[in-house]
C-alpha cells in the first residue's frame, strides 16, 4: 500500500458548494484516508492503486470546473506542520 496527499477545489458549485463536497467526500470513502479539519480540502489515503487510477475514480464525484492533485509520498521525503494523529496515520502507512 502506498499513501497519497489529496487536495481539491470545487469550482463554480455557487449555494451547491455543501451538496458538492459532500459527494466528494463520499467518493473518498473507498479508501482508507484520514483529513483534518485546518486543511479543508486535503486528504491522506492509504490505497494499492496509483495515482492516476485514483485521480480517475475521485473524478466522478467532480464537475469539468473543479481540480483536483494527487501524489504519492516517498517514505522520509516529506514534511510539514500537521497534528500528531496525522503523521501518526501517514507513518503507520508507509
Amino acid at each position: 500500500m502506498a499513501v497519497f496527499v489529496v487536495t481539491w477545489n470545487l469550482n463554480n458549485e455557487g449555494g451547491n458548494y455543501a451538496a458538492a463536497r459532500a459527494k466528494f467526500i463520499k467518493q473518498l470513502d473507498a479508501y482508507d484516508y484520514k483529513m483534518t479539519g485546518k486543511l479543508d480540502t486535503v486528504a491522506w489515503l492509504s490505497s494499492d492503486m496509483d495515482a492516476e487510477d485514483i485521480s480517475k475514480h475521485l473524478n466522478k464525484a467532480q464537475d469539468k470546473g473543479d481540480t483536483l492533485f494527487v501524489s504519492e509520498l516517498n517514505d522520509d521525503e516529506y514534511n510539514g506542520r500537521l497534528t500528531d494523529e496525522i503523521w501518526d496515520w501517514i507513518e503507520e502507512r508507509l
